[in-house]
């Protein structure tokens, strides 16, 4: 009987712990309290910087329309305040949210915000930027950090109403579209359909068990990309009004979709496998170094905590993401069959 074939807990002699002399550990306990003590410093630099930032903030939102212009408060210079705590400072021109993900390297930092639960979570830079719109989001410092640890200090100056673009404006932008396989079934000898290729064998290269998969990127000259660990849905800030939820940001994957997360979470530790981000500019070949939970685990947890209101609330939420595509799927296969003409959008009616 398998009672008699395995030992219980108890009966299992404790695990012997030991210790390292401390001349072998004194230069990394060095360096960990160097690491804290600088923290610390640049966290009140920060503070201080966001504290006179904000001041100006106040001062402006104060202000009427029929202050002198001697009274108006006068806007920091930005650039000055950062040399003069010995901080690098730049700026940008108007960008998108996708722009900032690709192009800058604040747009993979985070902010970390504490829940109504008093849960700790990370907002990613770009969606704490675009959160909010019109003069009245100008302005604010906001503080983020990325995985490096590396601390940003920004506000917004300007912004612009979206538009949808005229073909000249992004005539190179179809072109390369074009040319990455868009609007085709089999784009194998596109771009796109060449980069998937390109991954696959890869992944066929570093499944042998000598091979590496950081190694053969490197020989080949692909980017590395080591990802912070990420759920394939981002958990919602507040419960309390109508919360949405949203696909979570990978550090150093450009929009990541859903087949993107299909596959990167659809692995175990250690396995390996082809997908590509959601516009399709960017194949990558994935390798699962390491998970907090098994899918297994995920499932115990959610099943334990299924009686939580909380709990049933997000599973509401994350269902609305297939029930859109199942909805948006009839809708598609209404109009094929009948030749369908909406008098309203679909996406306009409120389900």
């Amino acid at each position: 009987d398998d009672a008699d074939d395995e030992a219980s807990a108890e009966d299992q002699p404790p695990r012997e712990v030991t210790y390292k002399p401390f001349e072998e550990v004194q230069d990394d306990i060095r360096e960990l309290l160097a690491r804290q003590k600088a923290r610390r410093q640049i966290n009140e630099i920060m503070q201080e910087l966001r504290g006179r930032l904000n001041d100006y903030n106040i001062q402006r939102a104060s202000a009427t329309p029929d202050m002198p212009e001697s009274r108006r408060p006068v806007r920091p210079d930005f650039a000055a305040i950062a040399r003069g705590k010995g901080l690098k400072s730049d700026s940008t021109e108007l960008l998108s949210a996708a722009e900032f993900q690709a192009e800058e390297q604040i747009g993979s930092s985070f902010e970390i915000r504490t829940t109504q639960f008093g849960q700790e979570v990370q907002v990613p830079f770009v969606a704490a930027l675009f959160e909010r719109t019109g003069p009245s989001s100008l302005f604010i410092p906001m503080l983020t950090e990325d995985s490096d640890s590396n601390r940003y200090l920004s506000w917004k100056v300007e912004e612009v109403e979206s538009k949808v673009p005229t073909l000249d404006e992004v005539r190179e932008q179809v072109v390369r579209s074009w040319k990455l396989g868009a609007g085709v079934d089999d784009d194998s000898t596109h771009a796109r359909g060449l980069a998937r290729a390109a991954a696959a064998k890869m992944i066929e290269e570093a499944s042998s068990p000598t091979a590496s998969l950081l190694e053969l990127g490197r020989r080949a000259g692909r980017p590395q990309v080591e990802t912070n660990l990420f759920s394939w849905i981002a958990p919602p800030l507040d419960m309390r009004s109508q919360p949405t939820v949203s696909l979570s940001t990978v550090n150093g994957v450009e929009q990541p979709g859903p087949e993107f997360f299909s596959v990167a979470t659809g692995l175990g530790v250690g396995e390996l496998g082809v997908t590509m981000n959601h516009p399709k500019t960017f194949a990558y070949a994935v390798k699962v170094v390491e998970e907090e939970q098994s899918i297994d685990d995920l499932m115990q947890e959610f099943l334990d905590r299924s009686g939580s209101p909380i709990t049933m609330m997000a599973a509401q939420m994350a269902m609305q993401f297939d029930w859109r595509d199942v909805q948006r799927q009839w809708f598609d296969d209404l109009e094929k069959q009948y030749g369908l003409q909406w008098q309203v959008e679909p996406e306009s009616i409120n389900q």
